[in-house]
């Protein structure tokens, strides 16, 4: 597809059924497209693709792409408390587990249940 929001449905789809290497080229080019202004109607926020591409990098064990786009996401305010629960996880597969826990610490505190699990899962 040549539209934005179409690439982000298509990849959303894909992640939903666990084809990240499948979804990260639409989402790549939803945000090529977008920084072409070639997305007219403004379809889908930046920061919804950024998220979601973070998500299939996390996934693909792209730690450093997945990192980067969630501090983007941070330094934006963007659903903090699902941003501070990925960079979390990315954290904890990076070997950095104070690290994690604390951004599972202020995702839970910031009303995150899945944070809460993952505490009490990683976070002795």
């Amino acid at each position: 597809p040549k539209n934005v929001l179409a690439l982000v449905k298509r990849a959303r789809t894909e992640e939903k059924i666990g084809q990240y290497q499948k979804a990260l080229p639409d989402l790549v080019r939803a945000m090529t497209y977008k920084s072409e202004g070639k997305d007219p109607n403004y379809s889908s926020p930046v920061e919804e693709i950024v998220l979601a591409r973070s998500i299939a990098y996390l996934n693909l064990d792209s730690l450093e792409s997945a990192f980067r786009d969630i501090q983007y996401l941070i330094g934006k305010h963007y659903q903090p408390d699902k941003t501070y629960l990925l960079r979390g996880y990315i954290n904890l597969a990076g070997h950095q587990q104070k690290r994690g826990c604390n951004d599972l610490d202020t995702a839970a505190l910031l009303g995150n249940p899945e944070a809460q699990e993952a505490l009490g899962k990683y976070c002795h």
